[in-house]
């Protein structure tokens, strides 16, 4: 069941006219969610119990939310009076976000100044998932009542570890199509049931709340949500008032009748639209590493909110992530290193991907995806390692750099490889850390032993990315092919370099992939190899796909486990043109400026 909510004293709760309110939201404005935000402390239990009453009599289903670290609005015996009549209709209680205490630099956050001083990063990801936990446990309720918290941040994914039952995301701080496969990632990773979309896009839309772009980015928001597989959302505001960026409007005003009309147009959508059972299909996930403290939002700039260590700010780890940007752009058409039947670049296999914690995932969650790749900070431990072995003796394709092998804590410790780089077991090669290769050198490719995965590979061609000095770790090869090695020169009889940049190793049923730097390319020379290896395992990953898009970068798309297809035009002004290629067959269609469809096809 899909949940069209909307959200109830954002601005301010008149006990005496909840019923009024949710009759006029909810039962008239066919919404099936809500959660009432009670924040006041003299509001007596009777109204509690029945609102309760209310919403489970008009299937409604329903939490209660307030501030951090306020004073329950009711007591321990009204909660449980309320979960017995509430039943499944009751989805527990809601808390407000708390990752900015940990991953924002200003100081309107309450409680910053108390988390600034770690020493390692597992330090500022334990304190975050106690700080949750001991909010939730100030109130006083049994453990078996479930709660949400709403998350603005990239920490979303550490939720599940705070005992959070539905990760609720605070959609447009930051960017929507990073922050949806993160969440749905998230839920995957620790088997929750789903996830909310909390639409907060009075504030976080856009500053010019009388922007036209503004108003049909609403619109995108909602199509984007329900396509891509949200258990529901829900919008904070905008529908009775704005009251925000200078603006005080009331309800007649045209920005509230917008907000409304709006909301109608999507009840009239769900109620038509018969979306399908089960999930959307992913075959790419992105690994965000253990200890990874960084956040897509950009009002962060240091890990784990630690400002007064340089070392702890933003850099080439976290900069690594700016891969992220490119998976829905695709790549120039003077790129010659796009190769194919058709330009598949502007997407992965399916039109999704999914951010995956590492250090949560199980191996069933990770057998998932056919490809995983790292991107960010990782601290690497055995258990992780031998996820990662059983993930790629099972099938799946994993590409990671030397850097990510790294299982040292300290974020300025000198590296420390697992297992002594003796990895010969998933990589097929020893690493050897007391050889660093420094050199500016280009490198050269040699045919990859992936399906499907083509490179520039031509021994009598220029060095590529010949971008700055990097470090490559020297690689004593058990088994492994030498995919890209390090060349300073046109002709190869007169190279003088010829060490290892990347290697491939099959590995049982899949491939492992390894960049051999030491240092995360988010801001070094190796980034535009390692960029070029990520672009191609995600080509690879739609050209082995047995449902093909080929259309616009500007159309998103995914697959679900029935079969059916979701288009969506995410340009503003401009219609386009989408070809579904399936079993041979091909279907066209166009769509208009903002426009979804849901495609069912005939095989």
């Amino acid at each position: 069941m899909f949940l069209n909510g909307i959200r109830l004293g954002e601005y301010g709760l008149d006990p005496d006219n909840v019923i009024e309110e949710i009759t006029e939201k909810c039962v008239k404005g066919r919404k099936n969610y809500t959660v009432i935000s009670a924040r006041r402390p003299d509001i007596p239990a009777e109204k509690f119990i029945e609102w309760t009453r209310f919403m489970v009599e008009h299937e409604i289903y329903f939490q209660y939310a307030w501030g951090q670290r306020e004073p329950s609005p009711f007591t321990t015996e009204t909660l449980e009076k309320i979960k017995e009549i509430g039943g499944k209709y009751f989805l527990g209680i809601e808390l407000p976000e708390f990752g900015s205490i940990f991953g924002c630099a200003g100081k309107g956050y309450v409680f910053n100044a108390h988390f600034h001083n770690f020493d390692k990063l597992s330090e500022g990801k334990e304190a975050f998932i106690k700080y949750i936990k001991d909010s939730y446990a100030s109130f006083g309720f049994s453990k078996d009542t479930d709660f949400s918290v709403t998350e603005a941040t990239g920490l979303i994914s550490y939720l599940t570890k705070a005992d959070c039952a539905l990760p609720s995301l605070e959609t447009l701080c930051g960017n929507v199509e990073i922050m949806t496969p993160l969440v749905r990632g998230s839920v995957k990773a620790a088997h929750r049931k789903g996830y909310i979309n909390y639409v907060a896009h009075e504030w976080y839309g856009g500053v010019d709340n009388e922007d036209t772009l503004k108003k049909k980015r609403l619109r995108m928001v909602y199509n984007h949500s329900y396509m891509n597989g949200a258990t529901g959302v829900i919008l904070e505001s905008g529908d009775l008032c704005i009251n925000s960026h200078g603006m005080r409007e009331d309800y007649n005003h045209e920005l509230p009748v917008f907000y409304r009309n709006m909301l109608d147009e999507f009840s009239d959508f769900v109620e038509k639209d018969n979306r399908p059972d089960g999930k959307v299909r992913v075959r790419v996930a992105f690994a965000q590493g253990n200890n990874d403290g960084w956040s897509p939002w950009n009002s962060g700039s240091s890990l784990w909110n630690n400002h007064q260590k340089e070392s702890w700010g933003y850099s080439a780890p976290e900069f690594t992530w700016r891969i992220i940007n490119e998976i829905n752009t695709k790549r120039s058409w003077c790129d010659v290193h796009n190769f194919g039947k058709y330009d598949l670049s502007g997407a992965p296999g399916y039109g999704s991907y999914d951010i995956i914690n590492v250090g949560i995932a199980d191996i069933d969650t990770l057998a998932e995806y056919d490809y995983l790749i790292f991107t960010g900070h990782n601290t690497m431990t055995e258990e992780i390692y031998d996820k990662l072995l059983k993930y790629v003796k099972g099938g799946g394709t994993l590409f990671m750099t030397a850097a990510h092998l790294n299982a040292s804590d300290d974020r300025s410790g000198e590296l420390a490889l697992i297992k002594d780089g003796k990895v010969s077991e998933l990589f097929g090669l020893t690493l050897d850390s007391a050889r660093i290769n420094r050199t500016n050198s280009g490198i050269k490719f040699q045919k990859s032993i992936c399906p499907e995965v083509y490179y520039s590979a031509d021994a009598e061609f220029d060095p590529l990315f010949s971008s700055g000095y990097a470090n490559y770790i020297e690689a004593e090869m058990c088994g492994a092919s030498k995919t890209a090695y390090l060349s300073n020169s046109f002709i190869e009889k007169y190279n003088t370099e010829g060490g290892c940049a990347l290697t491939e190793y099959k590995c049982g049923n899949g491939y492992a992939v390894l960049l051999c730097s030491v240092d995360y390319p988010g801001a070094g020379a190796t980034y535009e190899l390692y960029r070029t290896v990520v672009r191609e395992l995600l080509n690879a990953s739609h050209r082995t796909a047995d449902v093909k898009v080929i259309a616009s970068d500007r159309i998103r798309f995914n697959v679900w486990d029935s079969g059916d297809v979701y288009l969506l035009n995410t340009d503003f002004d401009l219609p386009s043109h989408a070809i579904i290629e399936k079993n041979g067959k091909k279907y066209e269609f166009t769509l208009d400026a903002c426009e979804i469809k849901h495609i069912i096809l005939n095989n």
